[in-house]
C-alpha cells in the first residue's frame, strides 16, 4: 500500500477503503462519518465571516451555476476556478465587487491538489475510470460540480442516490442519518431516457436542461413510489455528522436523511443534480427511524 502526501504527488495519494458500506454496517460507535483526509479548510478562511453571515439569512436552498462533466475531464480542469465561477453566480453580496472564494493563488492550487486526491481516494477505481472519467456519468446520468446552499434548520426528504454523489461542506457542517446495511439496487435508479449527444467531437453529452433534469426527478419518485413501499427491516439508521473540509461518498443506491443545523451549510457537490425521493413510511421497520423526519 502507499500513502503519500497529496501536496507531494496526488496521483500516487491512494488510502485503503473500507470495504462497501451496504456489506459492512459501522459501528455505533461512530459520529464522524468521513473515511478520507480532509481539505484544509485554512484555504478559503478569507471571506469566511462575510460568507457565515450570508448563509444565516438564507431561507431556503439555493444552488450555484453547473459546471458539468460534459467532457469527463475532472482531472485537466482546475477546481478551485471552476469553485470562483460557481461561487460568483451565488451572489454573495449583490451589488458589492465579488467576494474570492480562496485567500490567494496558493491556496487555490492547493486545493486543486487536494481534491483531485480526494476523487481520487473516495471514488472506486473501476467508476472513476469508466464511468465519470469515460462518460462523464454515473449510473447513467451525467455528472456536475455545484454549489449546494443550506439554510439553518433545513433538512432533506429520505432519499437515495441514483448516482454517486460526493459531498464537502466548506463552510459549516452537515449531520444526517444514514442507513447502513441496506441499498437501492442501481438498476433501479438508471436513467431510462439516453443523454441527447452532441456534435462536437470532445464532448461526451450534452448537459440536461434544468426542465429535463426536473422531469427525470419526477420519473424517478414516481417509480419509487410504487416499488418502494417498504424497506422492509434490513439494516439500522445510524447518526454520522461532517465537518468543513470532510469528504462525504455516498454511492449509488445509498440511502440518508441529510440536515444542518444553525449555521446553515456551502457544500460542494458531484452530482446529477437529483435525489431519488423516498416515502417517510417506507422505513418503519428499520432500526433507527426514530425522529428521521424531525432532525434536532
Amino acid at each position: 500500500e502507499v500513502h503519500q502526501d497529496p501536496l507531494t504527488h496526488p496521483i500516487m495519494h491512494k488510502v485503503p477503503q473500507r470495504q462497501s458500506l451496504s456489506k459492512k454496517p459501522w459501528g455505533e460507535d461512530i459520529s464522524h462519518g468521513s473515511l478520507f483526509p480532509s481539505l484544509n479548510v485554512n484555504n478559503w478562511k478569507c471571506n469566511k465571516p462575510q460568507i457565515e453571515q450570508w448563509l444565516k439569512s438564507l431561507k431556503e436552498v439555493t444552488t450555484s451555476d453547473s459546471f458539468w462533466l460534459d467532457k469527463g475531464d475532472i482531472f485537466s480542469i482546475s477546481p478551485s476556478e471552476v469553485i470562483q465561477t460557481m461561487f460568483q453566480s451565488l451572489s454573495v453580496t449583490p451589488g458589492e465587487t465579488p467576494l474570492h472564494f480562496f485567500n490567494n493563488s496558493e491556496a487555490s492550487k492547493a486545493f486543486d491538489l487536494e481534491f483531485k486526491a480526494t476523487v481520487l481516494n473516495a471514488l472506486p477505481a473501476k467508476v472513476l475510470l469508466e464511468e465519470v472519467v469515460g462518460k462523464g456519468t454515473s449510473n447513467s446520468h451525467p455528472l456536475k460540480m455545484q454549489f449546494l446552499v443550506c439554510p439553518p434548520n433545513f433538512n432533506f426528504k429520505l432519499h437515495s442516490h441514483p448516482n454517486l454523489e460526493l459531498i464537502i461542506p466548506l463552510i459549516g457542517g452537515l449531520w444526517e442519518k444514514y442507513l447502513s446495511g441496506a441499498t437501492l439496487h442501481p438498476s433501479l435508479l438508471a436513467r431510462k431516457s439516453p443523454l441527447s449527444v452532441p456534435d462536437e467531437e470532445d464532448k461526451l453529452y450534452i448537459p440536461p436542461s434544468g426542465r429535463e433534469i426536473a422531469e427525470v426527478k419526477e420519473s424517478l419518485n414516481a417509480l419509487l413510489a410504487v416499488k418502494v413501499a417498504s424497506l422492509g427491516s434490513k439494516g439500522k439508521f445510524i447518526d454520522r455528522s461532517f465537518e468543513e473540509g470532510q469528504v462525504l461518498y455516498n454511492e449509488v443506491g445509498s440511502i440518508h436523511q441529510s440536515y444542518t443545523k444553525d449555521q446553515g451549510s456551502l457544500l460542494l457537490v458531484l452530482w446529477s443534480g437529483i435525489h431519488a425521493d423516498l416515502d417517510c413510511d417506507c422505513c418503519t421497520g428499520i432500526a433507527g427511524n426514530e425522529n428521521l423526519f424531525l432532525p434536532s
